[in-house]
């Protein structure tokens, strides 16, 4: 393409985005005033950046209002839930070498107390790895895969054919016993 087909084509995107901006401007009046839901205006703080200061100075100087009265936060229970379930049911869990129990499983633990490496085992099926983290109550669903399905799971391969005494070379054709060679007999 001509370097003034790219300049044509450059002035024209420029000039349709400042044509969407002007569009986007002229449709929403300015911050302070927008309509509440019951159709007053009440002027709103214009806020440069979405930060509003924690006394509720924008970062402007303007001041936000205050429409409710400040709530204090519900402090945090000091402990954590967390469910564990899977399928099959009545799969050990362990974290290390410490029995939990058999899903489905509720157990507490204290809230931020770090994260949970636990392992879940049944007969016949792999075993899962998984982590849980204690920072909110957390519910851990999990599907357990049969041993005899293992060809499902990603990244599986197909089982080596037993060793041989060899070593797995390959086999040698027989050796023939060397052909008769005619010899020119002197004559």
């Amino acid at each position: 393409m001509p370097r003034r087909a790219w300049i044509a084509l450059a002035a024209a995107g420029a000039c349709a985005a400042a044509v969407a901006v002007v569009a986007m401007v002229s449709c929403h009046p300015p911050a302070t005033e927008r309509a509440t839901p019951t159709g007053n205006t009440r002027a709103m703080p214009i806020v440069d950046g979405g930060a509003i200061a924690s006394d509720g100075a924008t970062a402007s100087g303007a001041t936000a209002p205050s429409t409710a009265p400040s709530v204090p936060a519900r402090p945090r229970p000091a402990r954590v839930k967390i469910v564990i379930h899977s399928v099959p049911n009545k799969a050990k869990v362990s974290w290390g070498r410490k029995l939990l129990g058999e899903t489905p499983l509720t157990f507490d633990r204290p809230r931020d107390s770090g994260p949970l490496d636990l392992t879940v085992r049944s007969d016949g099926y792999f075993p899962i790895h998984a982590r849980v983290y204690t920072y909110k109550n957390d519910v851990l669903y999990l599907k357990m895969t049969k041993l005899a399905d293992r060809m499902t799971l990603f990244g599986a391969k197909k089982e080596l054919p037993p060793e041989t005494p060899d070593g797995g070379a390959p086999p040698q054709p027989p050796l023939a016993p060397p052909a008769p060679t005619a010899v020119p007999s002197k004559g």
